[in-house]
């Protein structure tokens, strides 16, 4: 499974706020000069250095509001391509942070064919361009050579691509580090010496992220990694309804995930790992509206935001968002299988708090269930809410009136605590007709 923005794909208010200060992007900054950035080897693994100093990488991978990754204790950002990488490289300095910039390879997946070589030498010198645009930004961490190319290849010379492009990278900016990520452990078997030019790899990892680190020793892996996103179990790694709708955690449920992962797949890693970037610093479609993303819609950080703030800065904010203990549908949770009848009428019911008893706001929605199995573009397309399902709104119940086409479908409760802070649950339904049978 790939999670990547695809090359050019930046989610629109990203795009706006790029287009709008386009014109401003500031040339001197960029021009005044790159900061040094090292791999150093001692007696307890490795450390990065930046401008001579240790520097541990803690990260978030995202466009946008770039400020509140500084507010909480992060020093650095990740981007997947270079699309607007003038204007984001400008923002991310103005707050002290630093970017990991990707250098975009089209997966063989998407159709580059890499015994073409023709068309690797342009899509390579495609990248010499921005490689030469981009070296001496100050905020400029390191280069990141493609994202999960190993998905879906079949051929063994995208690994000499990626090679080439380290190599390139090199002779272009002796300042800054060459990586590339990957999502399967077993890669750094399957490639061989093919990248042996890469400084150091580094892995998407979600559920997985504390056998990484097992693996990676067992095999006497010999360099450095950095984890490039991690955050909650992903939707392809959890339980699942009959009818193959994955089973979604309360954001409370995924700030304690995060911890633990932090904590022992990165945290207690130091030395191999050099740190790490959660994903995603934003609000993004992708399985549901809810699975990664850290904001709502409107800007509302959620408890995990809080969590990163304790895990990098070592304190809780001020005021804290809002918990959600438990969220019900005719009195059953997720793994209930809830199973309704179209146009009928059924109690839903959140269970919250919030530490300081601010007054919480619930909003219900209903939605249909993203069909990310049969066609993968439309995990990253949200529905609409379907208007008139949820009636007599009282705070922590509702009734939700069950839609008359049958089908998967998914009810959705955002709490606001009115200080900027939100909590989010869910839980997966399948109406069908009384004599219909669930898919299997």
């Amino acid at each position: 499974m790939a999670l990547h923005l695809l090359g050019g794909c930046a989610d629109q208010a990203g795009k706006s706020e790029a287009i709008n200060q386009q014109t401003q992007g500031s040339d001197a900054v960029a021009n005044s000069g790159a900061i040094p950035v090292k791999i150093l080897r001692t007696a307890d693994g490795f450390q990065l250095l930046r401008g001579g100093k240790p520097y541990f990488i803690k990260g978030a991978g995202g466009l946008e509001g770039f400020s509140k990754i500084r507010a909480i204790g992060g020093n650095s950002v990740r981007l997947w391509t270079t699309d607007y990488a003038q204007i984001l490289l400008d923002s991310a300095h103005a707050q002290g942070l630093t970017v990991l910039l990707g250098l975009w390879l089209v997966p063989e997946k998407e159709g580059l064919d890499y015994y073409d070589k023709k068309v690797v030498k342009k899509q390579r010198l495609a990248l010499r361009e921005e490689i030469l645009r981009y070296r001496n930004h100050p905020a400029l961490l390191a280069w990141d050579v493609g994202n999960e190319l190993e998905q879906g290849a079949n051929n063994p010379d995208v690994f000499d691509a990626i090679n080439e492009v380290a190599q390139m990278v090199h002779e272009l900016d002796p300042n800054h580090p060459a990586i590339s990520t990957f999502i399967q452990p077993g890669v750094v078997k399957w490639m061989g010496n093919r990248c042996k030019d890469l400084d150091l790899v580094a892995f998407n990892s979600y559920g997985n992220i504390a056998s990484l680190s097992t693996y990676l020793r067992e095999i006497n892996w010999p360099k450095p990694y950095i984890i490039t996103e991690f955050g909650t179990q992903g939707y392809w790694e959890v339980k699942e309804t009959a009818w193959g709708a994955a089973l979604e955690k309360t954001s409370t449920q995924k700030s304690q995930e995060i911890a633990k992962y932090y904590q022992v797949g990165i945290e207690q890693q130091r030395g191999q790992c050099l740190g790490s970037y959660v994903f995603y610093w934003g609000n993004r479609q992708e399985g549901t509206p809810t699975w990664f993303s850290l904001f709502t819609p409107t800007g509302e950080r959620t408890e995990v935001v809080d969590q990163l703030q304790n895990l990098w800065r070592g304190d809780w904010p001020a005021n804290r968002a809002p918990q959600v203990k438990s969220i019900s549908l005719d009195n059953r949770i997720g793994k209930d299988n809830v199973r309704l009848l179209p146009g009928q009428s059924y109690p839903a019911v959140i269970a919250a708090q919030d530490y300081e008893n601010d007054s919480l706001r619930v909003v219900w929605e209903l939605r249909a269930e993203s069909r990310w199995r049969e066609d993968r573009k439309t995990m990253q397309v949200r529905d609409e809410a379907i208007a008139g399902a949820v009636a007599e709104p009282n705070k922590f119940s509702a009734t939700m009136v069950a839609p008359t086409k049958p089908g998967p479908y998914r009810l959705y409760a955002t709490i606001y605590d009115g200080q900027g802070g939100a909590a989010t649950a869910n839980v997966p339904f399948y109406v069908q007709k009384p004599e219909a049978s669930i898919p299997q």
